[in-house]
């Protein structure tokens, strides 16, 4: 596979799992795994990570 269609493939699933992470967030549904529930400050976390990787990967894309 080309790197540049990996890189967007990686791009589109970051952005959209922030966007989940973010939704999640903002309307403060609970994330129960078994008996753990995860804190809502996980999600602003995740959004942190992973938009963040979303935009390196996007600088990574653009000087391809």
């Amino acid at each position: 596979m080309e790197i540049k269609k990996v890189l967007i493939v990686n791009l589109v699933l970051f952005v959209v799992v922030a966007l989940l992470h973010l939704w999640r967030a903002m309307s403060k549904q609970d994330f129960i795994i078994g008996t753990l529930n995860l804190p809502v400050w996980m999600s602003w976390v995740a959004v942190i990570v992973l938009g963040s990787l979303a935009y390196l990967n996007w600088k990574v894309f653009e000087k391809q």
